[in-house]
């Protein structure tokens, strides 16, 4: 290990957590393993996700299937989002499928599909997020389209939910949309797919045989609660260690401002991990880290490549020891999903940061 500040990552969570959305939703599972598996490691999470049974996997672009195929992935891959033209051919050599979400996608992609080859696809409906896909009633025409082009292949059909995680009147609604038009896509394509993370724990789609689940494979709340849904186990664990030590008397200050004075004597332990990492700056003077089965407070400003905590000025510490910044230490636990909280953000975001230097030490 280079560094005294890195991630662990427990596969025997991701793998719990597969196999009980599988067995919530009732249906086959397209792992969706975007943004680097949401910062947790596209190829580590890819191996596991073939091991335990999966039967696809979703990515956002097209460089994150092609460096899963070139690192040895079978399984299908999907792009949820746009690939320009250019980039397709790459994608029908790799056996990568796309995904259409306009009419005038057809054209484009049979165009681009050499003679000979063939180019799987998934049409994606837009049921009311309005982002990407094509209207509920032109489904079934652009669907005839796709069929009508020797080299492109129509093997699903799939929408996304907007308020799943907040409206579950309003995801039925966009379901029963769905529905209706995946009853006129005559012949029906192999994989019909609907329900995201937050589906999968609240709602049903019965014309559906993959659900498509995201955070809550890694062990995160779809719901923005502090700790995960029941069930679900924290994949993610951030440590450090300490790496200098200081004895801070009343008066003295910490860090960049003094944003930090001691009232008391106490201790300060300095640990080499910042915001560059993707810990959040905006959590110094209000985030705990665990030490000896204890929290302790983040005090002063968290900098780019540091951060302080104190501890008691009675207690030994020294150099080398270990701080819990996610995960559990003893009886008290620390949530990627509670540090968001306190940084305003959601723990999709904080995850998906940690990864820009910090190492897994797997």
């Amino acid at each position: 290990m280079r560094r005294w500040a890195w991630l662990e990552r427990d596969g025997a969570a991701f793998l719990n957590n597969l196999e009980m959305l599988s067995r919530r939703g009732g249906q086959g599972v397209m792992a969706v393993l975007k943004a680097n598996a949401y910062g947790h490691g596209a190829l580590w999470a890819a191996r596991l996700a073939a091991g335990a049974g999966a039967a696809a996997i979703a990515v956002a672009t097209a460089d994150e299937a092609l460096s899963l195929r070139q690192a040895g992935i079978a399984l299908p891959i999907l792009v949820l989002g746009s690939v320009p033209k250019e980039a397709v051919p790459d994608l029908v050599r790799a056996k990568v499928a796309l995904s259409v979400h306009q009419s005038g996608q057809v054209s484009d992609l049979a165009q681009a599909v050499s003679p000979g080859e063939t180019l799987g696809v998934h049409l994606m409906v837009d049921t009311g997020m309005h982002r990407l896909g094509v209207a509920p009633d032109e489904a079934a025409t652009v669907a005839a389209a796709l069929h009508a082009e020797p080299g492109l292949r129509l093997e699903g059909l799939y929408t996304h939910l907007a308020t799943a995680d907040s409206d579950e009147g309003a995801a039925n609604a966009q379901l029963r949309r769905f529905s209706l038009a995946v009853a006129k896509v005559v012949p029906r394509p192999p994989l019909v797919h609907a329900l995201n993370s937050a589906g999968i724990l609240r709602l049903r789609c019965e014309v559906a045989n993959l659900v498509r689940p995201g955070i809550a494979l890694y062990g995160l709340s779809p719901f923005g609660e502090g700790t995960p849904p029941e069930g679900l186990r924290p994949v993610l664990r951030l440590f450090a260690r300490a790496v200098q030590v200081h004895r801070l008397a009343a008066g003295d200050g910490v860090g960049y401002g003094f944003s930090y004075v001691a009232d008391r004597p106490v201790q300060v332990a300095v640990l080499p991990l910042g915001y560059a990492d993707g810990y959040p700056r905006q959590v110094g003077g209000k985030a705990e880290v665990l030490w000896r089965g204890k929290r302790h407070p983040i005090v002063g400003r968290v900098s780019m490549d540091m951060l302080a905590v104190a501890l008691p000025a009675d207690h030994p510490v020294e150099v080398g020891d270990l701080f819990t910044l996610i995960g559990q230490d003893g009886n008290e636990q620390i949530f990627a999903d509670q540090l968001a909280a306190l940084a305003g953000t959601i723990g999709y975001d904080l995850v998906c940061g940690l990864g820009q230097r910090l190492e897994f030490s797997d």
